[in-house]
């Protein structure tokens, strides 16, 4: 347990330690769309390890923050709702979601419609073309219904138009 929070205390301090070093963090305005795929870890569903994807569409409404449609799917959940991204840092964000979920658990072939959350953190790490950028995040999606719950994490790698 100390090992992992070392580690983590170390990651951490090496984002904002290149977050505070990249000046080069554009100006965010206009609309912004991403797309992320990678893999999962789904608890209660068809599979222990899944693919996942994570499509963003969203305005900026300060030049940190967007608000947009976000939805978030593996092959057992599809969540989709209206969301956020905020930027904490240079380069470092947080997004999230709330909205409605299709649950397909191990158990259920038939899809079971419900209420969904998605939340993710990621740190851009290569910009290109002006608004473009190439990033990594960590997902956490929890979809529900009734009895039946889905837990999913992930991790990403992905494309925005900032």
């Amino acid at each position: 347990m100390k090992i992992l929070l070392s580690l983590s205390s170390l990651t951490l301090a090496a984002l904002t330690a290149t977050a505070a070093a990249d000046p080069q963090e554009p100006d965010h305005h206009g609309f912004t769309y991403g797309i992320a795929v990678g893999p999962a870890l789904v608890i209660n569903g068809k599979s222990p390890l899944e693919a996942g994807a994570n499509v963003f569409l969203g305005m900026w409404a300060t030049s940190h923050t967007a608000f947009g449609l976000d939805g978030y799917a593996t092959q057992s959940a599809f969540l989709a709702g209206i969301g956020f991204q905020h930027f904490v840092g240079a380069g470092i964000w947080v997004r999230g979601a709330i909205g409605g979920a299709d649950l397909s658990p191990k158990d259920d072939a038939n899809p079971i419609e419900g209420f969904g959350a998605h939340a993710c953190g990621g740190y851009n790490f290569y910009h290109f073309r002006g608004n473009s950028t190439f990033y990594i995040s960590a997902d956490a999606a929890l979809a529900t219904s009734g009895s039946q719950t889905l837990g999913s994490l992930g991790l990403a790698i992905g494309y925005q138009f900032l």
